[in-house]
């Protein structure tokens, strides 16, 4: 216990029970939960059993450090063989899952849209809105297995919640819990943009999700349990489905395991999925409840999150909770902390919290903000910035460039990218992995080899995929069998000649269908492209002309490219090629080759690749993501009014969320901050780069 400051030993020694332990950004509370545990096992009687501990963790690498470190050994540390660390995940996955016959985790997309096509394909069509939604393309089998999902992690029971009014119980129960916003907003936009919904559905919201939605829901969580098909969110959902039958009636997965302490790590971002289980398995154990986060960094509210749960615990478990709260930080030096505490302090919902620097305090962080002036001088900003630190000794693994949204990682990715700089980012929010910038650089392929004659085959497959990123969906049966009239029978033919004539076939006819109209704009849109004098021509056409490659402004598409499509600064490079489009494609495919890294499979590789500082990768991600990792410098771009915080915001709960987002990006720094206000990204300087105590008008 030599090592634990007072607050850290208040919380370490309290007697056994439930607490409440608020633990703020860099207060070391990962040491402090393992001697919680170490204590508890001390104090255990010497002739009675020893205590035995769950502790929950909210990702899989909170849970290995927490292992790796138990694993250690020590004085400090409890019994590795009494200690249980998992995330809910892993645990319900454990509990469920041998009592299945031959269970499948459906983990990529397309096994996920295969499973959802194979076993829910008739039923579908039992249910109208749900059928009418796929038949309008409006919605994908993978997009309504993440709607199924989507009422599971809301804790709806499909054994339980089976008519409307246990239904409206369940959304009352939810909304008192703090979800009233994510109800009405989220969700409902899910269905909307799905197609299940329409605007006039909104005014009665609850009725026409229930009869258009929650009817089918009911069908289809069993019937894809039965086929042995469950994804990460059923890992927690069957587990809770087998603890509620061992409250009531009998386990289906044997013997259950007990514990004496539950304690759950960064609880302030869990979910109502996450919490009924939570609950259950504490129930059934009657064990005591610790719960460890901090209020002020709940920041994920958009997936069914809330602060409620760890602002009032004793209202959500119907017990009394004592609270410790951690006071001295170990990551920041003393100005950075005062200003955190100065900008969350503008919330009110919340626990006033008074953070402590370390006792031998580091020298003052450096906080600097930096306005540019439109987006190119912004990302050579970004650039410069990172030269800058390199120069004076952070390590490039230690930089980091967090967003508020994932659409401004954008333009960063194909800037450094392109400018021979080493970035990693996470595989899901990498520019170079979407389906929209493959399909791009498919079609410029394409154009580089229009003019050389091809098997008949080969060319009419190219000219179907320049079809349908013109119009941004399959050509149906029916189109591709008028191509096929259209075009010749044998021989070969370039792709020029093809699209030539099929322009020629449809501006002669007549009365044509709404799908020959349809094609024949697309074909007109794919001569102009394959006929563009230029690259920079060519992707001049793409964006205005080719429906795949718009800009998503509703969000309803997930594909990084069209969050912000980056058209302007692809021309931008695009110049030095000329006409020479295959030459181009070349270039960024080797760009992203060489400088892109992927942060979850080789961060550790990256750190370690080369001696050379050059050579060695920054991290790019969004806020969300970098939650409970720590860099030297971060830096932050466009802190503007309408990104930070987002226009999108109107309650009073939402504007605190958006200033809790903005605390926890920088309070991700150690060393160094810079804001770079964009004035082209917004109307305005951000509000707490004012609420940080920093200058309100930043000079040019």
């Amino acid at each position: 216990m030599q090592h634990l400051d007072p607050s850290q030993l208040s919380f370490v020694q309290a007697p056994a029970g439930h607490i409440r332990l608020l633990a703020p950004a860099g207060c070391g509370k990962t040491h402090t939960l393992l001697a919680r545990c170490a204590h508890l096992s001390e104090q255990a009687p010497v002739l009675g059993p020893m205590p035995t501990f769950l502790i929950v963790s909210f990702t899989t690498a909170a849970s290995k450090e927490l292992q790796s470190r138990l694993n250690v050994g020590g004085h400090s540390l409890p019994p590795r063989s009494q200690t249980e660390i998992r995330t809910l995940n892993s645990w319900g996955w454990r509990r469920f899952s041998p009592a299945r016959n031959a269970p499948h985790l459906v983990v990529r997309q397309h096994e996920q849209a295969t499973a959802a096509k194979t076993v829910l394909g008739d039923l579908c069509t039992q249910h109208d809105a749900v059928h009418g939604a796929l038949s309008s393309q409006r919605l994908t089998y993978l997009s309504l297995l993440r709607l199924i999902d989507e009422f599971k992690s809301l804790a709806f029971i499909h054994k339980r919640h089976t008519d409307y009014q246990s239904f409206r119980t369940h959304v009352n129960d939810l909304k008192q819990q703090g979800h009233s916003a994510y109800l009405s907003r989220k969700l409902a936009q899910s269905l909307k943009d799905g197609g299940i919904l329409r605007n006039e559905h909104l005014v009665d919201l609850y009725p026409s999700i229930f009869s258009r939605f929650y009817r089918f829901w009911l069908a289809a969580v069993p019937a894809l349990a039965e086929a042995g098909y469950f994804t990460f969110e059923d890992q927690k959902y069957f587990a809770l489905l087998d603890e509620l039958n061992l409250l009531t009636e009998f386990s289906t997965s044997g013997p259950p395991p007990t514990y004496d302490h539950i304690l759950v790590d960064e609880f302030q971002d869990i979910n109502p999925l996450d919490l009924r289980l939570i609950k259950a398995i504490r129930e059934r154990t009657s064990a005591t409840m610790t719960n460890v986060g901090d209020d002020d960094q709940a920041i994920y509210e958009w997936r069914a999150g809330t602060p409620e749960y760890i602002l009032n615990p004793d209202k959500i478990f119907q017990i009394p909770f004592e609270t410790k709260i951690l006071q001295v930080n170990y990551r920041s030096p003393l100005n950075m902390i005062r200003m955190s505490q100065r900008l969350i302090s503008h919330n009110k919902r919340r626990v006033p919290k008074q953070t402590q620097a370390q006792l031998s305090p580091p020298d003052d962080a450096t906080i600097e903000v930096i306005s540019p002036t439109g987006d190119i001088d912004s990302l050579h900003e970004l650039a410069l910035l990172r030269d800058d630190a390199i120069r004076k000794g952070t390590d490039p693994t230690r930089i980091a460039i967090l967003t508020r949204r994932t659409d401004q990682l954008v333009n960063p990715q194909i800037y450094f990218m392109t400018e021979r700089i080493h970035i990693a980012v996470a595989q899901d929010q990498q520019l170079t992995t979407s389906d929209s910038y493959g399909a791009l650089l498919e079609l410029l392929q394409i154009k580089a080899e229009a003019g050389y004659p091809k098997r008949l085959l080969e060319a009419r497959n190219a000219v179907l995929s320049l079809l349908r990123g013109a119009l941004a969906h399959r050509v149906g049966r029916q189109g591709r069998n008028r191509i096929r009239g259209i075009l010749p029978r044998q021989g070969s033919i370039s792709v020029e000649d093809a699209v030539s004539l099929l322009a020629d076939h449809f501006d002669s006819g007549h009365g044509a269908s709404l799908d020959e109209r349809q094609l024949q704009n697309a074909t007109i849109a794919a001569e102009d492209f394959i006929e563009s004098k230029s690259v920079v021509d060519a992707l001049g056409c793409l964006e205005q002309s080719f429906e795949m490659f718009k800009e998503d402004r509703e969000g309803g598409v997930e594909d990084i490219f069209r969050a912000a499509p980056p058209f302007e600064h692809l021309m931008s490079h695009a110049h030095r090629f000329g006409k020479d489009s295959g030459a181009f494609v070349n270039f960024l495919e080797d760009s992203a080759k060489t400088y892109v890294h992927d942060i979850a499979s080789g961060e550790h590789d990256v750190e370690r690749q080369s001696s050379n500082r050059e050579l060695r990768a920054i991290r790019m991600m969004t806020a969300h993501r970098a939650k409970g990792r720590e860099f030297d410098f971060v830096i932050l771009p466009d802190v503007v009014d309408g990104i930070w915080p987002s226009g999108r915001n109107e309650t009073i709960e939402e504007k605190e969320g958006e200033r809790r987002v903005f605390y926890v990006a920088f309070t991700r720094a150690r060393k160094r901050v810079s804001i770079v206000v964009n004035r082209d990204r917004g109307s305005a300087q951000s509000p707490y780069v004012a609420e940080l105590g920093l200058p309100q008008e930043i000079s040019e």
